[in-house]
C-alpha cells in the first residue's frame, strides 16, 4: 500500500454517531458516553453498596463521567490507557472518597469500552461488561461469572418463592460482597473493572481491527442484557428492549439478571469513507 493510500485511511474519522441513553430510573443514568472524530466510548458506572452521594451524585456516575473523559482527551490504548483512567479515578478517590484508596467496599466501578482510530488501524479497548459489535455481525461479550451466578441465585429464589418484590434484597448480601473479585486475578470470581485499583493485564482486552475492514461500530451497555438486534438503528435496539420486557419482565428467565431493570445505552457509529 502507498504512503498516500495510508495517509488517506488515516484521515477517516468516525462519523454519523448515533446514541440512545436512558437510566432505569430516569433523570438518573449511570451510563455514560462520549466521542469525537478518532474516538468513541461507553461508560456504565456502577455504584459501591456503601450507600454514599456525593454532592446528590453518585459514584457510578463520576466514575463513569470520569472514564469517558479521560478517554477524549488521551492517545493512549490498551494497558496504558486503562493505567491512566486508574490513576485519575485514584486522584478523586484523593479529593471527596478517602476511604476507597485502602477499603475496596468504598470504590466506584465502571465499565470501558472505547474504539479509536489510530493510523489505518481501529484500537478496542474493553474492561468489564459492556459489548460491542462490528459491521452488525461479529459480537464482542466479556460477561462476569459472578453476575451469572448471582443472577442464577435470585432466579431460583423467585422460583421457589414467587417473590419478585424481594428477590434483591435476598442476593444483596452477595452484591455487597462482590467487591472483593474485582481486580483480583487469584480469585475464580474476579473480574476486571475500573475502580481506581490496578487492573490485572488479563482483565484488560485490546483488539486490533482494520479501518478498511470496518464500516460499522455498535457500542453497547448491559442495559440490554447481551443481546443484539439483527439491525444496527437505534429503533431496532429500542425493539429488542421492549421484547424482552415482554418476554421476561421480571429477569428470571431467557434474560436472568440481579436487577429487574437497568440503564441502557447503545452508541452506533460509522466510519467515514
Amino acid at each position: 500500500m502507498s504512503l498516500e493510500q495510508l495517509e488517506s485511511q488515516a484521515r477517516r474519522i468516525f462519523t454519523g454517531v448515533e446514541v440512545f441513553s436512558e437510566g432505569k430510573n430516569p433523570p438518573k443514568n449511570e451510563d455514560f458516553v462520549g466521542s469525537n472524530e478518532t474516538t468513541v466510548v461507553l461508560s456504565d458506572g456502577a455504584t459501591d453498596k456503601s450507600g454514599q452521594s456525593f454532592e446528590g451524585r453518585s459514584g457510578g456516575e463520576l466514575a463513569a463521567e470520569l472514564v469517558v473523559e479521560t478517554c477524549l482527551n488521551s492517545d493512549l490504548v490498551g494497558e496504558e490507557l486503562v493505567h491512566e483512567i486508574s490513576n485519575r479515578l485514584r486522584g478523586l478517590y484523593e479529593h471527596i472518597n478517602p476511604n476507597a484508596l485502602t477499603d475496596s467496599a468504598f470504590r466506584f466501578a465502571a465499565t470501558v469500552v472505547v474504539a479509536k482510530l489510530v493510523n489505518d488501524q481501529i484500537v478496542i479497548t474493553q474492561v468489564g461488561d459492556s459489548s460491542f459489535r462490528i459491521n452488525s455481525t461479529d459480537t464482542y461479550t466479556n460477561n462476569k461469572i459472578v453476575d451469572t451466578l448471582t443472577a442464577n441465585t435470585r432466579k431460583e429464589y423467585i422460583e421457589a418463592t414467587s417473590d419478585i418484590a424481594g428477590s434483591r434484597d435476598f442476593i444483596m448480601p452477595l452484591l455487597k460482597a462482590q467487591h472483593v473479585h474485582q481486580n483480583n486475578s487469584d480469585s475464580p470470581l474476579g473480574y476486571g473493572v475500573i475502580d481506581g485499583s490496578p487492573v490485572p493485564s488479563k482483565f484488560i482486552k485490546t483488539y486490533t481491527f482494520k479501518q478498511s475492514d470496518i464500516t460499522t461500530l455498535e457500542l453497547v451497555s448491559d442495559g440490554y442484557y447481551g443481546a443484539f438486534p439483527q439491525e444496527n438503528t437505534l429503533d431496532a435496539y429500542e425493539a429488542l428492549h421492549e421484547t424482552i420486557e415482554r418476554t421476561d419482565p421480571h429477569k428470571c428467565g431467557e434474560f436472568a439478571s440481579t436487577k429487574l431493570s437497568d440503564d441502557r445505552t447503545v452508541v452506533i457509529a460509522r466510519l467515514s469513507q
